[in-house]
């Protein structure tokens, strides 16, 4: 006798880029596309003292609460790009970005990189966040807040994107901060390299691109 154990994804993303800036929802309310797990002190929830965001209250490293977002149905997960705002009273408090397979379990959680700041935060931060280091199966981005000095330590994220980072007629690999790999096949052998150009630019306004 064989046991088939199965999951569906409830809450599924699929439309790329996804964005999420928490402004349809009231102060204390949780999206309900989402999840959360480790709650203290009702966090994570939506918040409007900075803006509308979610906002974690950790009790030391002991809680670390977790926000996950729906599902995000990708076969090319790995060329995933997140993009979001943080901020934190404590330059000891540490947000980290995570991916899970199970979003029932804290346990789950698989860092992939870790967001701090220089000082404490008087204004939202940007970070970008590649998702290329994951090799496993989760399909569920969370984010989970500690700090390890402070019980009332609070931290928020707002204007969550995620976007895929594509190439047309090639492939993209090796995604970094800072650079990436290009591989293409090409057309014609008789083109010079000099003749190629490549460009690039936000997806949702190419008039800004730029070209090499």
């Amino acid at each position: 006798m064989h046991t088939l154990t199965a999951r569906t994804l409830a809450n599924v993303v699929t439309d790329l880029n996804y964005c999420e800036n928490f402004n349809s929802y009231s102060d204390n309310s949780f999206p309900p596309n989402w999840s959360r797990l480790n709650m203290y002190d009702n966090t994570p929830k939506v918040t409007s003292i900075y803006s509308y965001s979610i906002q974690f209250r950790p009790y030391y490293s002991n809680t670390k609460p977790i926000a996950i977002m729906p599902a995000i149905n990708s076969n090319d997960f790995n060329n995933l790009i997140l993009s979001l705002d943080y901020r934190v009273d404590y330059t000891q408090t540490i947000i980290e970005v995570g991916i899970m397979e199970f979003p029932g379990n804290a346990a789950n959680f698989v860092p992939i990189d870790t967001l701090r700041a220089t000082s404490s935060s008087t204004s939202y931060i940007n970070a970008t966040v590649f998702l290329n280091s994951y090799s496993g199966n989760g399909r569920y981005i969370a984010f989970r807040v500690s700090d390890p000095t402070n019980y009332s330590a609070y931290a928020y994220i707002d204007n969550i994107k995620v976007s895929k980072c594509h190439i047309s007629g090639g492939a993209v690999t090796n995604i970094r901060p800072t650079s990436l790999s290009l591989v293409w096949d090409s057309v014609n052998s008789y083109i010079p390299s000099d003749s190629i150009r490549i460009t690039y630019g936000p997806e949702t306004n190419f008039a800004d691109s730029t070209s090499v």
